[in-house]
């Protein structure tokens, strides 16, 4: 990414989430224009209430960052020299030089399922890490914690020390 900016005029990130605003922060520092096209309808919907969203979006339409919020790239329209435009669903047509993805994860819930543990958008734990069966134990990017999946590194490192410290009985 940072030998491709240089000759950038016009980044597209697409995916809203920490790490796609971190980038456009990132891109928009250097003087190149950038749009963040999100799929959700609000900012940070994994990490902000409807209200802490709201409140986000009211800054950082201060800054010279663009943000489509409610909108998906439908085409990306390119030749042999490199891309030229996207197309979202809406029909909006907006012209790029270059493309980050930052589309996000998921939890692989597949394992805890069919063991009857409790998952949401992830493996739904409680303030000690625990799931709902006693001595099992989630955290990182599979753990949900009080309805808010943080998917990134610094809560998960917290988690992983929690969980582990509850799991050796060290509370």
């Amino acid at each position: 990414i940072k030998n491709e900016l240089p000759s950038s005029k016009n980044v597209v990130i697409i995916g809203g989430g920490l790490l796609g605003l971190e980038a456009a922060w990132e891109v928009q520092k250097r003087n190149i224009n950038v749009t963040v096209v999100e799929l959700a309808d609000r900012m940070l919907p994994r990490q902000l209430d409807t209200e802490g969203s709201k409140l986000f979006e009211s800054l950082v339409n201060k800054t010279p960052v663009n943000v489509l919020l409610g909108e998906a790239v439908e085409f990306i329209n390119a030749d042999k020299n490199g891309v030229k435009s996207i197309q979202l669903k809406s029909g909006k047509l907006i012209d790029v030089d270059t493309i980050i993805y930052s589309v996000g994860v998921r939890s692989n819930i597949f394992l805890a399922q069919p063991l009857g543990i409790q998952c949401n958008k992830g493996i739904v734990v409680d303030q000690y890490m625990q799931t709902n069966i006693e001595d099992i134990y989630a955290c990182g990017d599979v753990a949900e914690l009080d309805g808010i999946y943080y998917g990134n590194w610094p809560a998960a490192i917290e988690m992983g020390k929690v969980a582990g410290a509850n799991a050796t009985g060290d509370k």
